[in-house]
């Protein structure tokens, strides 16, 4: 193998280890943490219901979710049997079924937030609305704290719908009902963190650009030993 063909190679190995760092870890800290949050909102009241729902909305970057942290005030914290559930949201936003629900849940005595902590993968998919839910045992309440104002931050083009922004579940007069809420009335109180999913088209652009670059690698140790 003669000098030339060993540093092409070299090259085509250090584009395809650059590639798969940038498929592996992103582009930074900048697209990890925090994707939307109305943690800095005052607190209203309780929020309570066998199932509490929360509405959000995926922008154009798909997203690993890493933990949600929700406020529970006036409820005194998770309720004995009380778990947590993405949901799917159906296309006139009301809720649809539970897609994923691997969560362990921990309180801090002193804020009374909640943290339900993802224990295995799960990815939000880009341009979908979700819901965030927490469950009670059926027949027990729990609560999840809203507010009056409806301003929050977000990230990784992260929002949460104006319609049917927030839902309540529970045994009514006439049976069992969802109670939904716009986000004009106020926002429920809570925080998701997650991680954005890098596009396999950077790598797949990094590696059709490779053999150019071994090609312009090789022209130029020719041109020099000439």
């Amino acid at each position: 193998m003669t000098g030339a063909q060993g540093s092409a190679r070299l090259a085509l190995a250090a584009i395809v280890f650059v590639g798969a760092l940038e498929l592996g870890c992103g582009t930074g800290t900048s697209r990890a943490g925090s994707v939307i949050s109305t943690l800095d909102l005052s607190l209203d009241g309780e929020f309570p219901g066998e199932q509490v729902g929360a509405a959000i909305q995926i922008g154009s970057t798909p997203i690993k979710l890493q933990s949600v942290v929700y406020s529970q005030v006036f409820g005194g914290g998770p309720q004995p049997g009380e778990t947590f559930a993405i949901f799917s949201r159906n296309a006139d936003g009301t809720v649809g079924t539970s897609i994923f629900d691997a969560f362990t849940l921990s309180s801090d005595s002193t804020t009374l937030l909640t943290t339900a902590t993802a224990t295995s993968a799960f990815t939000f998919q880009a341009n979908t609305s979700y819901w965030l839910v927490m469950v009670e045992t059926p027949g027990s309440f729990g609560d999840w704290d809203d507010s009056v104002q409806s301003t929050y931050k977000s990230a990784l083009g992260v929002t949460i719908p104006d319609q049917n922004t927030s839902f309540s579940y529970f045994l009514g007069d006439n049976g069992y009902e969802h109670d939904y809420v716009n986000a004009s009335e106020g926002l429920q109180v809570f925080q998701v963190s997650g991680t954005a999913v890098p596009e396999p088209s950077a790598l797949t652009e990094l590696l059709a650009a490779g053999p150019f670059m071994v090609a312009i690698l090789l022209l130029r140790r020719r041109c020099k030993a000439g």
